[in-house]
């Protein structure tokens, strides 16, 4: 047998095994100019950054700042417009009391000084010297001013006792007579009617059951206003004088 010489073996293995990878060694070199320009350039966004940062920073305070003074401003503005509102109305309040104060003050001056017409004593004949009795009521002016425009009117009607409370039964104003005149304190005018009665008309009379009603109406205008006076009665049967108020038909305003 065939002796292996020592170290054959080894050859064999040597020559099956990789042939060793040479070691390479490199450096990147990057001027030292490019570095210091890059970092200048870092340097100048980060500048620029920094200032925008800033720049909106304070442009968010602006705006901060510009809604607090519009909203205070608006606040203010509708606090004004409430006082103006409150002082408005308590202007127009106060006009409208001094115009009702001052309407209060002329209509009391009015009443205080106008013209009034009343009837004085009452009803009865008046002796005029004709055929006919009259019968009458006297007219007297009150109050510091003349009565103008008066006019006036009387009439008599037989009538059932009791009258009516209703004034459409049996009442109403009689025809104005045609004269218009004014009247003064102490002035004062008679206000009469012929009266002829039959004889059946004195029966009834006479009887209780009937009596003769006379009323009549005066207008006149005082401080541009036209006012009325009424009157309404039932005389006695001997017409000297009445015997009670009509239950309508005595007014004045």
């Amino acid at each position: 047998m065939r002796k292996r010489e020592p170290g054959a073996g080894n050859t064999d293995q040597r020559e099956n095994e990789p042939a060793p990878v040479a070691s390479v060694s490199s450096e990147l070199h990057i001027p030292r100019a490019a570095i210091e320009t890059y970092a200048t350039g870092q340097e100048n966004q980060y500048r620029l950054d920094s200032k925008k940062y800033h720049v909106e920073i304070a442009t968010l305070i602006a705006v901060a700042c510009y809604t607090l003074v519009a909203a205070y401003q608006g606040c203010k503005m509708r606090e004004a417009t409430e006082a103006a509102k409150i002082s408005a109305n308590a202007a127009a309040k106060s006009a409208d009391a001094a115009t009702r104060a001052n309407s209060m003050a002329e209509e009391s001056s009015r009443n205080s000084n106008r013209a009034y017409i009343t009837t004085i004593g009452g009803p009865g004949l008046h002796e005029t010297g004709a055929a006919s009795p009259a019968l009458g009521v006297e007219l007297f002016a009150t109050g510091n001013t003349p009565a103008l425009n008066v006019r006036k009117g009387i009439a008599y009607q037989i009538r059932k006792l009791p009258l009516s409370r209703s004034s459409t039964d049996y009442i109403g104003d009689p025809p104005y007579a045609p004269e218009v005149f004014s009247l003064q304190r102490p002035q004062t005018e008679a206000l009469v009617t012929d009266v002829n009665l039959s004889a059946a008309d004195r029966q009834k009379i006479e009887t209780g059951g009937y009596g003769l009603v006379l009323w009549g109406s005066i207008e006149y205008t005082t401080f541009d206003k036209i006012h009325h006076t009424r009157f309404c009665y039932v005389m006695r049967p001997n017409l000297k004088q009445e015997q009670r108020r009509c239950p309508v038909h005595n007014d004045a305003d």
